[in-house]
């Protein structure tokens, strides 16, 4: 399974230097879904095919990586502490599961930016990447403020 991100550059990216972990927590799986989610939909199959094929590096260090890993760990945010062997015998407070509400809700936020980023960057750059479809990114459509979706 081929992967533009590896887990070591999710690591390195969305995750600050004093956190502890390592890559075998993030596995192959996770990226895949967070490209095919959050990444595919965005630059269309023709560019994601090119991507893999390492195509494009600059765009890929540039723009992919970081709107990839944010994701990334948005989806295993919530599957760490498992995957960290996290002692579940204690009993979780209000405030535990509020801190990882907004946590959870920073992360999203986050990936979010970074997705807008990486298609404003496309939309500019279009003509410099042929197989980009700006018609079919559903970002160029859609815009997400809080609760309230506009489609134009």
């Amino acid at each position: 399974m081929k992967t533009i991100v590896t887990p070591e550059e999710v690591i390195s990216i969305a995750f600050s230097s004093d956190y502890v972990i390592t890559a075998s927590k993030i596995m192959p799986l996770d990226i895949l879904v967070a490209e095919s989610r959050f990444l595919m939909p965005i630059v269309g199959e023709p560019l994601y095919q090119k991507l893999l094929e390492g195509d494009y590096p600059q765009f890929v260090a540039d723009y992919v990586a970081p709107q990839v890993a944010a994701w990334t760990r948005y989806l295993v945010e919530p599957l760490l502490g498992e995957r960290c062997d996290y002692d579940r015998s204690r009993d979780y407070s209000e405030a535990d599961f509020e801190m990882n509400r907004l946590l959870l809700n920073r992360l999203k936020s986050t990936a979010q930016a970074l997705s807008r980023r990486m298609t404003d960057y496309l939309n500019a750059n279009a003509t410099a990447m042929p197989e980009y479809n700006a018609e079919a990114n559903p970002m160029n459509h859609c815009a997400i403020y809080g609760d309230i979706i506009q489609v134009y």
